[in-house]
């Protein structure tokens, strides 16, 4: 335990900014294309959990609830530029 301490870190402790990842997932398509693919009406948003020094299940869970709580939104019906006429 802790050969790569910082190589694995759970959500909450991550220097990667998780949501610009998940607004860009929203940019390019992928829950539309999920869903076309896959023949569904929603598309996953699935958490990895790793640590070097979490407990699987304790990271797992806290990966859920970081998920839940950061990177579920209503999302926009519309644009800025929409609304301008643009």
């Amino acid at each position: 335990m802790g050969q790569r301490a910082m190589q694995f870190v759970d959500l909450p402790s991550g220097e990667i900014n998780m949501q610009r990842y998940a607004e860009l997932l929203l940019h390019v398509g992928y829950p539309q294309r999920y869903c076309q693919v896959m023949g569904r009406k929603t598309a996953p948003l699935v958490v990895e959990a790793e640590s070097a020094h979490k407990d699987l299940d304790y990271t797992s869970a806290n990966g859920i609830a970081f998920v839940r709580a950061k990177l579920c939104w209503p999302a926009a019906a519309g644009s800025f530029e929409d609304g301008m006429g643009a």
